[in-house]
């Protein structure tokens, strides 16, 4: 939970208190990293340093908190569903999506609105309604975007194995033609050697006529 000074009255204050506090002309310093803050800005200060942060060194190694991560998943979840939604519900959306401490469940956000808004229980009821129905959507939104996703990659998928069959295809019929260029030079070899003996039988057989023609 962030936590304000007023830099008029040194007042400590919770984030969720800072707009109803009384002093209007004044700066709100965060009491973790002493970061001077508007009224116009203080809202998008939703998270800070620890005190193990800040006197860990630099050896510090912040350990994952799996609930913080809920809630900023929650927090993230409701700012996107506020696209669906319309005049005053959209706004005060997109004004809790901008804070780290929304409750999850019915009855706390209930209470939560009532008190972050200054309205009756029957509107924060609607207000959970209204974010539900959004939240479908949304849920239904990203569920289209899944299956097209998943379509895009089959496509490419299939195109993939497609141009490898081809290349093994092509790889096949060089094979082929190579085999049948070896098994031909082989074959030329093997008449070459077969033919060159009976050459040279035959010159030999030549010179020695000519050699007995001579001494005779």
């Amino acid at each position: 939970m962030v936590v304000f000074t007023c830099d008029r009255c040194n007042e400590s204050l919770k984030k969720p208190k800072v707009q109803y506090h009384g002093c209007r002309q004044t700066t709100f310093t965060c009491v973790d990293c002493f970061v001077t803050f508007t009224w116009e800005n203080f809202n998008v200060h939703n998270k800070c340093i620890t005190e193990q942060q800040r006197y860990g060194g630099a050896n510090f190694v912040a350990k994952d908190n799996k609930g913080e991560q809920k809630q900023m998943k929650w927090a993230e979840q409701v700012g996107a569903a506020a696209e669906f939604a319309t005049g005053m519900t959209k706004k005060r959306l997109e004004k809790m999506s901008g804070q780290d401490n929304v409750p999850r469940k019915r009855k706390p956000f209930i209470n939560f609105a009532q008190n972050n808004f200054g309205i009756k229980e029957f509107e924060a009821e609607k207000l959970w309604d209204e974010l539900q129905e959004a939240l479908a959507k949304l849920e239904d939104k990203n569920k289209v975007a899944e299956e097209e996703i998943s379509k895009v990659e089959e496509t490419d998928i299939g195109k993939v194995n497609h141009e490898s069959g081809q290349t093994e295809v092509t790889a096949t019929k060089e094979t082929k033609k190579e085999k049948k260029r070896k098994q031909r030079e082989a074959e030329e070899a093997y008449v070459q050697d077969e033919t060159v003996p009976e050459v040279t039988a035959i010159k030999k057989k030549k010179k020695k006529q000519k050699e007995d023609e001579e001494g005779n």
